[in-house]
């Protein structure tokens, strides 16, 4: 009888905190003013406008937070849209709030639309948001904002998203919708900073072909210089009416530096039909990349690559693949030795 009136009474308080806190929340809260505030914020620090032409206000199920609907940033000029979302739900944690701290615990983000860009000269219109204070108008900072952030979020969720690029150096333009990426935990300090359970998936089209993408890390850990990736998969399709493909990478116990790491096996298993012909293949290799260098080091390649062509005298026709290569992909070129034997 004690245990349960103790764990009665520890209930009460519970809930007379909760509603204490909400209490507080609902009596300081005012729309107009934050929003007010907000763009005007923005429109100081950045020359961008923002607007939110939705209800920005107060949730209170699934969890505590804020939630904003219909918010548009602008172009620097003012005259284009940069990003936009439907609906924005930012959960908090309830006891830093006790001591007006205000943590965040969850992003939820719906409906957003980012569009990068690239002018003829290398441009992008990303560059004033990255310089730093000190730097002059339209001059990107020399040195990287020293330290990383501090946080510790439970997860974000990004759901159907658009993603849309154009290079005018490059002709280019590609569009990535629906977009939608989850992660579990994020978290840095002053140590590190480490991702758990992170998801991308995402389709898009090249020519005319229908292209499907997922990729999944479960683990990644950065520790000063060090990083660790515990397991990398990555998934790709291509579905069109003369070409057909599917791809699936993966990478295992990635270790090493910012600079340079190392995956303990890299295994690709791929297949492809174009028209009647046909490809295969299945290899691994360990790998190795140096970022300063930009080179890639596939050390021991083995496998199988099986290719089909109608009129060929065998069919299909089965290529064992013992190699070395090494590929610079900033100049781009490769090397290497490849053996196999021909039936």
């Amino acid at each position: 009888m004690k245990i349960a009136r103790a764990l009665g009474i520890v209930l009460i308080l519970i809930v007379v905190i909760l509603a204490a806190a909400a209490a507080y929340f609902v009596a300081t809260f005012d729309e107009a003013r934050i929003k007010r505030e907000a763009v005007q914020a923005v429109k100081e620090r950045t020359g961008r406008t923002l607007v939110i032409a939705g209800d920005l206000g107060l949730s209170f199920w699934p969890s505590l937070g804020v939630k904003a609907e219909k918010v548009t940033l602008s172009e620097r000029d003012g005259k284009e849209n940069f990003v936009a979302f439907e609906s924005a739900h930012v959960s908090v944690r309830l006891w830093p709030l006790l001591s007006r701290q205000v943590m965040v615990d969850r992003i939820d983000l719906d409906g957003l639309v980012l569009i990068l860009k690239c002018d003829a000269d290398g441009r992008l219109n990303i560059d004033d948001l990255l310089q730093s204070k000190d730097d002059k108008p339209g001059e990107a900072g020399d040195e990287p904002p020293q330290g990383l952030p501090q946080f510790d979020i439970a997860g974000i969720d990004v759901s159907n998203a658009r993603l849309e690029w154009h290079d005018q150096q490059a002709k280019r333009d590609i569009v990535l919708s629906p977009l939608d990426f989850a992660t579990g935990r994020l978290k840095s300090d002053v140590q590190g900073m480490s991702f758990r359970d992170l998801k991308f998936a995402t389709r898009g089209k090249l020519d005319s072909d229908g292209v499907d993408m997922k990729l999944e890390l479960p683990r990644v850990e950065r520790q000063g210089e060090n990083l660790a990736i515990e397991k990398l998969d990555l998934e790709v399709k291509l579905n069109g009416a003369q070409r057909k493909a599917t791809g699936t990478v993966t990478l295992d116990r990635i270790e090493g530096t910012l600079k340079a790491h190392k995956a303990a096996s890299l295994s690709l298993d791929a297949n492809a039909k174009l028209g009647d012909k046909s490809f295969t293949a299945k290899l691994a290799s360990p790998l190795a990349l140096d970022l300063d260098a930009g080179i890639a080091t596939l050390a021991q390649l083995r496998g199988t690559v099986s290719v089909d062509v109608p009129g060929s005298p065998k069919r299909p026709l089965q290529l064992p693949i013992e190699a070395q290569l090494e590929s610079n992909y900033r100049a781009p070129s490769a090397s290497g030795k490849v053996k196999t034997k021909f039936d």
